[in-house]
């Protein structure tokens, strides 16, 4: 469903997730995936009390980035540690990540999660179905996830791609099942 509005504020946001509600149901319990604008913030409880609120990873990502004055090698390693916990199948695994990420991130790191709380977006405390997805666009998500292969041919590309995927699914079946 699209709309053409004459801008994002709040007094719009709701209006277009009422008349969402109003098209999809009143029943259903939503999982919404977003960039935290504050219009949806606000809104999203309001038209849809009980459903499900998720942060966008790719964005999440973007604004740690943003909050560390850390070299870009630590900084780097900082974002991997982050989604690591965003995506840990297990609380345990979650809690180890997290030890890891606020040893090495230290204030600054605790600052940036204070302002996004856990239930948004690790998959071990998010309590709604997101389907795997974990960004709000599938081509943010997508150029994000494969970017170190776009300077390849095209037929190599689409390999490494591959190659990556398999791996990401293996690694996947292995997390789910407690192996390591």
């Amino acid at each position: 469903m699209g709309v053409v509005v004459d801008g994002e504020d709040e007094t719009n946001l709701y209006w277009f997730l009422d008349k969402f509600k109003g098209v999809f149901g009143y029943e259903r319990r939503y999982t919404f995936l977003n960039d935290r604008h504050h219009g949806l913030l606000v809104n999203i409880p309001l038209v849809f009390s009980g459903s499900y609120h998720s942060f966008c990873l790719w964005h999440l990502k973007n604004n740690l980035r943003a909050a560390l004055s850390k070299t870009d090698s630590i900084s780097g390693h900082l974002v991997k540690l982050f989604s690591d916990c965003t995506y840990a199948l297990t609380h345990d695994k979650f809690q180890e990540k997290m030890v890891e990420l606020r040893t090495i991130g230290d204030d600054q790191v605790d600052r940036f999660l204070a302002r996004v709380p856990l239930e948004n977006w690790a998959n071990s405390c998010f309590r709604g179905s997101r389907y795997e997805e974990m960004c709000s666009s599938l081509v943010d998500c997508f150029n994000s996830w494969a970017k170190d292969k776009c300077f390849l041919p095209n037929t190599s590309m689409l390999d490494q791609i591959r190659k990556k995927m398999m791996s990401m699914v293996s690694e996947w079946r292995k997390d789910s099942k407690g192996l390591d």
